[in-house]
């Protein structure tokens, strides 16, 4: 697509690809690259418009996502491999497995948009025009804020996390692209209805693993529950004492 996309490349074997989240990038995964690459070769992206990778004035929506999956499988030739994704990546994951069953060797869910409506009050209030931008506003204490919601517990945050996405939240373009992409998805109601992927997920016939943190406070458990009773044969695996 003609995206400077960052990526990081580790270990052999069977292909996995990384997707972090909204606002995210392949920091979200610096605890579990190299554990994963003893499994699998694996590939962590910054999706555009985040990390950093190229933050073009585009729209950052669920069908751009895809096309660009789509496109990184045929640049590095991957074949079937693993997607594993965190929360809006497991929504990514969920509809590249489903329009390209051909592609996906089996899921990894992390905390996954999807299934329900439910979302944290502040990325309901980022969709409302003018506020959003005030409060996606990039500086220390925000990026803080945000991982205190994130993590369960605040004193877990590594300081060098809270800067490295401060660098790339300040980077130019940054801020628009996160807002693109969530008020494609989010409104004050919750998440678009259309992107409720239960009919989606039993659809699919893939090997899949559930994850959830219990004290998640972006996308609450009970729609853990919910991914499981929708993706026939999928294993869920509730972590207590964990955030989102």
């Amino acid at each position: 697509l003609g995206i400077k996309t960052r990526y990081m490349v580790h270990g052999e074997g069977e292909p996995a690809v990384l997707l972090h989240g909204l606002g995210g990038s392949v920091a979200s995964w610096r605890a579990n690259i190299e554990p994963l690459s003893k499994l699998f070769k694996v590939y962590a992206i910054d999706l555009p418009g985040h990390g950093a990778s190229e933050k073009p004035d585009i729209d950052y929506n669920l069908p751009f996502a895809v096309r660009f999956l789509n496109a990184f499988w045929g640049e590095e030739r991957l074949g079937r491999a693993w997607l594993m994704g965190i929360s809006t990546g497991g929504l990514v994951a969920l509809e590249f497995a489903y329009q390209f069953p051909e592609r996906a060797e089996g899921l990894v869910l992390v905390g996954s948009v999807g299934f329900g409506r439910e979302l944290a009050l502040f990325l309901r209030l980022m969709s409302v025009p003018l506020l959003g931008e005030v409060m996606s506003v990039p500086s220390r204490r925000n990026v803080s804020a945000l991982l205190r919601t994130i993590f369960y517990n605040p004193d877990s945050i590594p300081p060098e996390i809270i800067e490295e996405l401060y660098g790339y939240r300040k980077s130019p373009g940054a801020k628009k692209a996160v807002l693109k992409a969530l008020r494609s998805g989010v409104s004050l109601t919750g998440l678009h209805k259309s992107l409720l992927m239960f009919e989606k997920a039993k659809a699919l016939h893939l090997p899949t693993l559930i994850a959830w943190g219990e004290n998640d406070r972006i996308a609450p458990a009970t729609q853990a529950h919910r991914a499981q009773q929708a993706i026939e044969g999928s294993q869920l695996h509730i972590f207590p004492s964990c955030g989102h």
